[in-house]
C-alpha cells in the first residue's frame, strides 16, 4: 500500500481540485482504466465518475467495498484490503491529507474463472461548498504490468535470453529481452503466426535449425497436456565462433491454458562448470582406482610373500609338535603356532577389508549341517577359554536339527569366531560366555538367531555407535594386553550384510555385552546333499596307498611340508621345480594327482596347467598358493585346475581336497 501525504486545507483545495481534474482527463485516456468513482464521503455515496452498470450513482461506497473485497482471491491481499479501507481509516487518511494506492488480485468481472490484477487508487478533497470530504476512486487493469515483472524477474534469476508472452487464440506476442537480444526481436508483433515465425527467427539467427516438428502449436498443447512445461536443449554457434548451449522452456502460466511462457535460457557457463565438474570427477574416479589397484596390488604382493614363509613355519612347527615327546618342546612349538596363526588372521583381515571395500568379495554355496559348523567353532574356542578358566556354554536345539542347509560355511564360521573370541578376549579369567541359538523353520528357509553373551567389561555407551567401524578399537585393560587389528567387527558387520542378515550390540560398562546376529539359511537341494555324502571323505579315512602325487614346488621347505603330509598318507611323491618339468612329467606319466605352485620360474603354475589340459590330460590339478584372493582362485580354476588352496596349508583341508578330487575323477 502507497500513502501521498498533503495539508488539507481550505486554501490548498483549489489546486488539489485542480490536480485532480487533470489526473482524471489523463485516466480517461488510459487503456488500463477499468473505472472511475467519485463519492461523497461524508455521504457515504457514490455521486458520479465513469463506471461500469454493477455500479449505480447513489450506491453506498461501503457496500461497494464489502463486494469487492468478496471477489479478491488472495486470503492475505483479502485482509489487507479489508482492514485498509475500513471507514475509521478512511476517514482518518481524508483528514490527514494521505492518498491510497492497493494491488490485489480478483476474480474477472466478466468471467469467475479467469483472475486479473488490479491497483485501487484514492484520492480525498473537500467540497468548499458544504465541506463533504470527497474521494476519487480509479481502479486500474495492472494483469499485462504484473506479467511484465514476472518476465523480467525470470530473466534476472535465471540469465534468459528472453521471455515471450504468447497467446495461443490470438498469436499475439510480447517479447522482452536481455541487451544482447535487442537487436533480434521486435518488442511487440500483432497477428502473426508466431509459431512459424519463432522458427523462421530462430533459423536465420543462428543459421541453425534448432526446432522440430514438436515445436508446432498442436504438437505443444499435445505435449503440454500430459506434462507441465515443454523443454528442449541445444547449440548454437555465435557470430564469433563460440558454441553456446541454449534452453528453451514453454509452460503455461493462466488457468485458461490460453497463455504460454516462452523462455530462452543461455546455460554455457552452467554447461562448462558442469563439463569441469566431469572432467575433475573422472580424473578423481581414475586416480582413485588407480590407487585402488595399487593397493591390492600390494596387499596381494604382501599377502604371497609372508604366506609363503609363514607355510614354512606352520607346516615345520605341526610336524615337530607330532614328533616330539617332550612336554616342553611340545609347549614351544604349541605357541609358534598358535601365534603363526594369530599372524595370518591379522593378514586375512586385512585382505577381507580390501575385497569388501572394493565389493570383489564373493560367497560360496556349502552344504552343511549345523551340529557340524558349531561343534567345529566350538573345537576352535574351548583352549582359549580353558586358558583363561571361562565356562563357554551353548545352548539350543541345533544338535538335533539334521537338516542340511546352503550357506558359506567359511563365512558363517567366520563371523561367528569374530564374535565369540572377541567375548573371550574382552571377558576376565573364570568369567561366563553364552552362545544360545534359535532356529525359526519357515517352509524352505531358516532363519537363524545367535545371541552371544558375556559377563567381560562391556562398550562405553559413547564408543557403541563406533563398533563397526573399520580400525577401530576402544582401550581399556584387556584391549591394551589382547591386541588385534580392530577389523573384525567390521568384516563381521560387512559379511552378515553380504549374506541378507544383520547385527546388533548391547552393552553396559563392567557388566558386559550381548551380540546378536540373524540370518536366514536356505535348506540345501536333495541331490547336493547326496553328493556332499558322496565326497565326504574325512581324513581318519584317507588312504593314498598306491597313488603318485607329483609336486610342482620351487621353494625346497615348501616342497618338503607338502610331501610329508601325502606320504604320511601312503601316496609316492615326485618333485618338479618349474611348470615346463612339470608338463613334460605329466606327458610321460600318469599321476593320481599334481599339487601345483603358481609363480614358479621358467613357467608358472597357470601356464602348466594350461598346457596340460592342452595335451588332452584329465588329472586333477591342486593350485598351492600363495596367492589368496577370489580372483586368483578364479584363474586357477579357468585354467584347469580343480581346486585352489591358500598358503599356508591346513593339512586336513589338503587332504580332504586330494581325495575329492581323486574320487571325482575316477567317478
Amino acid at each position: 500500500m502507497k500513502r501521498e501525504k498533503y495539508k488539507l486545507s481550505k486554501e490548498y483545495i483549489p489546486l488539489l481540485n485542480k490536480k485532480y481534474d487533470a489526473m482524471r482527463n489523463n485516466a480517461r485516456g488510459d487503456t488500463s482504466l477499468i473505472a472511475f468513482v467519485q463519492i461523497d464521503f461524508t455521504l457515504d455515496r457514490v455521486i458520479g465518475g465513469d463506471f461500469s452498470e454493477k455500479i449505480k450513482k447513489g450506491d453506498k461506497y461501503t457496500d461497494i467495498i464489502r463486494k469487492e473485497k468478496e471477489n479478491i482471491v488472495d486470503i492475505n491481499e483479502r485482509i489487507v484490503f479489508g482492514e485498509t479501507l475500513t471507514p475509521e481509516y478512511l476517514n482518518e487518511c481524508a483528514l490527514g491529507g494521505t492518498s491510497i494506492s492497493l494491488e490485489y488480485r480478483r476474480k474477472s468481472l466478466h468471467d469467475n474463472v479467469k483472475t486479473l490484477w488490479i491497483r485501487n487508487d484514492i484520492h480525498f478533497s473537500i467540497n468548499l461548498i458544504n465541506d463533504h470530504i470527497l474521494a476519487y476512486v480509479y481502479l486500474y487493469d495492472i494483469d499485462e504490468e504484473k506479467e511484465t515483472e514476472r518476465f523480467l524477474k525470470y530473466m534476472s534469476t535465471y540469465n534468459y535470453d528472453f521471455v515471450q508472452r504468447v497467446n495461443l487464440i490470438t498469436d499475439n506476442y510480447t517479447t522482452f529481452m536481455s541487451n544482447r537480444f535487442k537487436d533480434k526481436f521486435s518488442p511487440r508483433i500483432d497477428g502473426c503466426d508466431y509459431f512459424n515465425r519463432f522458427r523462421d527467427d530462430s533459423v536465420s539467427l543462428y543459421d541453425f535449425e534448432i526446432i522440430g516438428d514438436d515445436f508446432k502449436k498442436e504438437e505443444l498443447i499435445k505435449h503440454l497436456a500430459k506434462n507441465t512445461e515443454y523443454t528442449k536443449n541445444f547449440t548454437v554457434t555465435d557470430e564469433n565462433s563460440e558454441v553456446k548451449y541454449k534452453r528453451i522452456t514453454i509452460r503455461y502460466i493462466d488457468n485458461s491454458k490460453s497463455i504460454l511462457c516462452v523462455m530462452q535460457q543461455d546455460f554455457t557457463q552452467s554447461m562448462i562448470a558442469e563439463m569441469d565438474k566431469n572432467i575433475k570427477l573422472e580424473t578423481a574416479l581414475n586416480t582413485a582406482k588407480k590407487a585402488n589397484k595399487i593397493k591390492s596390488n600390494f596387499l596381494a604382493n604382501m599377502s604371497h610373500d609372508m604366506r609363503t614363509p609363514m607355510n614354512a613355519i606352520i607346516g615345520l612347527s605341526n610336524f615337530g609338535y607330532e614328533e616330539s615327546n617332550e612336554p616342553k618342546i611340545k609347549e614351544y612349538f604349541s605357541q609358534i603356532i598358535y601365534s603363526s596363526d594369530f599372524l595370518i588372521n591379522l593378514l586375512n583381515d586385512l585382505l577381507d577389508i580390501n575385497k569388501l571395500e572394493n565389493g570383489s568379495l564373493k560367497l560360496n554355496k556349502d552344504v552343511i549341517l549345523l551340529s557340524e559348523v558349531t561343534e567345529e567353532v566350538l573345537n576352535i574356542l574351548r583352549p582359549n577359554a580353558e586358558d583363561k578358566n571361562q565356562k563357554l556354554t551353548i545352548e539350543g536345539q541345533y544338535f538335533i536339527d539334521e537338516n542340511y542347509y546352503e550357506i558359506d560355511k567359511h563365512r558363517l564360521q567366520q563371523v561367528l569366531l569374530n564374535v565369540l573370541s572377541n567375548a573371550i578376549k574382552y571377558t576376565k579369567k573364570s568369567g561366563s560366555i553364552k552362545w544360545e541359538i534359535e532356529l525359526n523353520d519357515k517352509k524352505d528357509e531358516l532363519t537363524m538367531v545367535n545371541k552371544i553373551s558375556d559377563n567381560g567389561v562391556g562398550i562405553s555407551e559413547k564408543y557403541l555407535p563406533s563398533i563397526f567401524e573399520a580400525f577401530s578399537q576402544e582401550k581399556n585393560v584387556l584391549s591394551i594386553s589382547e591386541g588385534g587389528s580392530g577389523l573384525g567387527l567390521a568384516i563381521t558387520k560387512n559379511l552378515m550384510q553380504l549374506m541378507g542378515g544383520s547385527i546388533t550390540c548391547d552393552s553396559v560398562i563392567n557388566v558386559g555385552t550381548t551380540f546378536t546376529l540373524e540370518f536366514p539359511l536356505k535348506k540345501a537341494a536333495k541331490n547336493e546333499i547326496e553328493k556332499l555324502k558322496e565326497i565326504g571323505i574325512k581324513e581318519l579315512g584317507i588312504d593314498f596307498k598306491d597313488k603318485t602325487v607329483l609336486i610342482c614346488e620351487d621353494n625346497n621347505i615348501n616342497t618338503k611340508i607338502a610331501s610329508k603330509i601325502v606320504e604320511c598318507k601312503g601316496a609316492k611323491v615326485e618333485v618338479a621345480v618349474n611348470g615346463k618339468i612339470a608338463v613334460d612329467m605329466a606327458e610321460e606319466k600318469n599321476y593320481d594327482c599334481i599339487l601345483m605352485d603358481i609363480r614358479m620360474p621358467i613357467m608358472n603354475g597357470i601356464e602348466a596347467a594350461k598346457k596340460i589340459r592342452e595335451k588332452g590330460s584329465s588329472v586333477p590339478i591342486i593350485a598351492l598358493s600363495a596367492n589368496a584372493y577370489l580372483e586368483d582362485m578364479k584363474e586357477s580354476i579357468k585354467a584347469g585346475m580343480n581346486a585352489h588352496i591358500a598358503k599356508p596349508i591346513n593339512k586336513t583341508k589338503l587332504l580332504e581336497t586330494i581325495a575329492n578330487v581323486m574320487l571325482e575323477n575316477e567317478g
